[in-house]
């Protein structure tokens, strides 16, 4: 069992080397100073509290994609749970967590017509072991980005 492990251990300790690399890259080119970093399964979240932008790098179609969402345009920040359809009775043999899909933290923008998710746990690329520490994760972004945006409209007024 140790001989399957170390090689995919290898393999994504690499691939946050990767991820860590290229966030360095773009926050230099970008002249961004990251307050809050995180790994987040084969993600990489990160914000900068200075400009008050939120740096996300995930893969799209096997290819690295990199979205940078300005927190002056952000109304509200929430987390939102998928879940499979639950029949009649399953949750007297499995928990609710066993149906879990995804947990996304949920950006909505001022003008209230468009959103964005960024997933945090996906059931095809997390473990069911990892669920509660990506949500605990998820919820600790959520009460950073909220507290920036309470802040956000305090200054305005």
């Amino acid at each position: 069992m140790i001989t399957i492990v170390a090689p995919f251990y290898t393999y994504f300790s690499k691939k946050v080397k990767e991820l860590k690399k290229r966030n360095k890259m773009t926050g230099s080119k970008k002249k961004m100073l990251f307050w809050k970093r995180e790994t987040v399964g084969s993600n990489l979240i990160a914000l900068d509290i200075t400009k008050r932008n939120l740096l996300y790098f995930n893969k799209v179609n096997n290819k690295p994609a990199c979205v940078i969402i300005n927190l002056k345009d952000i109304h509200s920040c929430t987390i939102k749970k998928q879940y499979h359809g639950i029949n009649a009775g399953g949750l007297m043999k499995q928990k609710l967590q066993d149906y879990l899909k995804n947990i996304l933290l949920y950006l909505c923008f001022n003008n209230g017509s468009r959103s964005i998710a960024l997933p945090f746990y996906e059931e095809q690329d997390n473990r069911k072991e990892d669920a509660e520490r990506l949500e605990i994760k998820a919820k600790e972004w959520e009460t950073t980005i909220s507290k920036l945006l309470n802040r956000q409209v305090a200054e305005r007024a």
